[in-house]
């Protein structure tokens, strides 16, 4: 009688048993906790090996992660990561390397923190069945941890946004203590914003003996995307920040590393005094508030659904392709018309694209629109977004409070500029749902 092959056979079975041993021992492929997927509150991501001792590497612009990658070593808040494709593989001397992990997280946008709602003249009015921001007040809620003193450091003092992850001097350059009441604001032009030997953010990396103010050696000065977070939109008076947490703030401009496109000769400064965002050129002198850690930019992660509408990966948002006045087609072909705000309001609440429920985005929501790392005459992914007037404002929900209710905030999509201007002015309108 004939004998079939067995697995001891290894004449017979000498690839397939080497298969199996390398499967064996492979390193098990990364885990994401949580995993990917979209989150309306605040997440700390971890990425772990079931292999003891493997190490984990990491990429989060889409390229396949090697050894040469980025090394694991601590958990990252979802904020820095929303609409990024982290990629992840384990290694281990003497085994395989594990299979890719990767995965896209989402993340709300912030709270605008505005709770009243208006009519177009300013009154305040009942809020129910507006989709005004005060009626929805959507997003992930504002919440700090500081001023906080360091430990060995008593002197440094740092505030940690827990809706972001971001850690701050809680003092502008020249300030100090617990309510940054002692000393001066300082000045300077955005070449020495970092580079001043005394109160540039660089110089912090070496206070405390070279230990780093508040033990930390990654101080600089913070991209656009970073500053947005510290505008407090439902503030009626200046400084336009969170006063508990930054004390002490300048009504008066401070320095972004963000380059103004197209020019050369200029940055993104804020504005505390009205909380607007504008290019000033680089040889003029502003305030400077620090952070830490690595940049955090914007992540332009788009999916056009097929039905006229977009859906960003990062916020979670489904965006109206083209805008309102332009044909519901592939180019967006046709004129995009204007409408004061209450029209505008009345157009989004009563759209009916692909069966969603449509509203005015907030200026939090409005803003992830903003391309500011693009030279062209339109500062919005025009892959994503077709023909967009060059020329163009558009309107947002949100009030902008010191007058009196009769202006709200816009975005300005020629270069990026986040101001407010009268709700009875005519501009475009791009409606959004969701998450």
């Amino acid at each position: 009688m004939r004998l079939e092959p067995s697995v001891f056979d290894t004449s017979q079975n000498t690839e397939a048993l080497a298969a199996s041993l390398a499967i064996g021992w492979r390193v098990a492929t990364p885990a994401f906790n949580p995993a990917a997927a979209y989150y309306s509150s605040a997440q700390t991501i971890s990425i772990t090996t079931a292999t003891t001792g493997a190490k984990i590497y990491f990429t989060d612009d889409g390229s396949l992660p090697s050894s040469s990658a980025t090394l694991y070593s601590t958990p990252f808040h979802i904020w820095s990561a929303a609409g990024k494709t982290i990629q992840a593989i384990g290694t281990k001397s003497g085994m395989p390397d594990s299979s890719v992990a990767s995965g896209v997280f989402g993340y709300s946008t912030l709270k605008t923190g505005q709770a009243l709602c208006y009519d177009q003249v300013g009154t305040v009015i009942s809020c129910t069945g507006t989709k005004q921001d005060g009626e929805l007040q959507l997003g992930v809620a504002r919440s700090f941890t500081g001023p906080a003193a360091h430990a060995i450091y008593t002197s440094d003092y740092t505030t940690t946004d827990n809706a972001t992850g971001l850690v701050w001097k809680s003092c502008s350059q020249g300030l100090s203590g617990a309510a940054c009441a002692t000393g001066t604001a300082q000045t300077l032009t955005w070449a020495n914003a970092d580079s001043d030997p005394t109160w540039g953010c660089n110089a912090l990396n070496s206070a405390n003996s070279g230990n780093g103010y508040a033990g930390i050696k990654t101080w600089r000065v913070p991209t656009r995307m970073e500053f947005e977070t510290l505008v407090d939109h439902d503030a009626s008076a200046a400084p336009w920040s969170f006063a508990a947490a930054f004390p002490a703030t300048v009504s008066s401009m401070y320095w972004t590393s963000t380059a103004y496109q197209p020019s050369a000769t200029k940055v993104w400064t804020l504005n505390f005094f009205t909380g607007f965002f504008g290019g000033n050129l680089k040889t003029n002198a502003y305030n400077v508030r620090c952070i830490s850690g690595s940049p955090a930019n914007p992540t332009y992660n788009y999916t056009d659904n097929g039905d006229g509408t977009i859906k960003d990966n990062g916020s979670g948002l489904i965006w109206q392709k083209c805008s309102m006045g332009q044909n519901n087609d592939t180019t967006c072909s046709g004129a995009a018309t204007t409408a004061t705000l209450t029209p505008a309001m009345t157009y989004c609440n009563s759209l009916g694209l692909a069966g969603k429920s449509w509203r005015l985005p907030n200026i939090q929501e409005l803003k992830t629109l903003i391309d500011t790392t693009t030279s062209a005459s339109v500062k919005i992914n025009g892959t994503a977004f077709p023909s967009t007037p060059a020329i163009s404002n558009y309107h947002s929900s949100t009030t902008w409070n010191p007058a009196a209710g009769t202006s709200n905030w816009q975005i300005y999509l020629g270069d990026g500029i986040v101001d407010s201007s009268g709700k009875t002015n005519a501009y475009n309108v791009r409606c959004v749902s969701g998450p």
